[in-house]
């Protein structure tokens, strides 16, 4: 260090050895700090197809707390999730199709499309029950028969990589666009006309 002290050495020549000492230092731990970050940020994938991020779940059209959190129980409990957070709840009975519910979910060692078939499979499985009771977080719930048909009409609706929406159907079952074209035959507008619609 003496080396710096040294008074007969120039100015401009000891500035420069400060910076070059500084980036030897500081440069390694910047690389490794970016590095960490990326894999972060960056979903992992998997040889076998399947990958770990963060989704955006979104459930339209349901106007039941009760309902929601049979859903909220489903998401939580989808094999690959990781972590799920609700970071959005609008329930308006008067106007259903503005009734907005959202969800945050971390998974890992599936796919977005593996976890919307899961999601999709338990909403059945519980709606097509006999039984009018469900498990809900170590709780009972007890279903009436519109709710469960409530239920029964949750379908996959759209489906990205980054996002899943869920709808109530029944709600929007006047304005649905057809998955297919007509050719000339009258438009029916059910759900039933739009086998599987939000898989890819």
């Amino acid at each position: 260090m003496k080396i710096f002290f040294n008074q007969s050495l120039p100015y401009l020549q000891k500035l420069v050895m400060v910076s070059t000492l500084i980036i030897t230092i500081f440069l390694p731990m910047a690389v490794s700090v970016n590095s960490t970050s990326a894999s972060t940020l960056n979903p992992r994938v998997y040889s076998s197809g399947t990958r770990e991020g963060t989704l955006t779940i979104n459930l339209t059209g349901v106007t039941s707390y009760k309902l929601a959190e049979i859903f909220n129980n489903v998401i939580k409990t989808t094999p690959g999730v990781v972590e799920s957070r609700r970071c959005q709840l609008y329930l308006d009975q008067k106007r259903p199709r503005s009734s907005q519910i959202e969800w945050q979910v971390t998974f890992s060692g599936t796919t977005p499309f593996v976890l919307e078939s899961s999601i999709y499979n338990r909403l059945k499985e519980i709606s097509g029950n006999s039984a009018t009771t469900c498990m809900v977080n170590g709780t009972a719930i007890t279903l009436n028969d519109h709710e469960q048909q409530i239920l029964k009409a949750i379908k996959p609706w759209q489906a990205t990589t980054h996002n899943l929406r869920f709808i109530e159907t029944e709600i929007f079952a006047d304005n649905l666009p057809r998955s297919r074209p007509n050719y000339g035959q009258p438009s029916v507008n059910r759900w039933s006309d739009y086998p599987n619609y939000g898989f890819e």
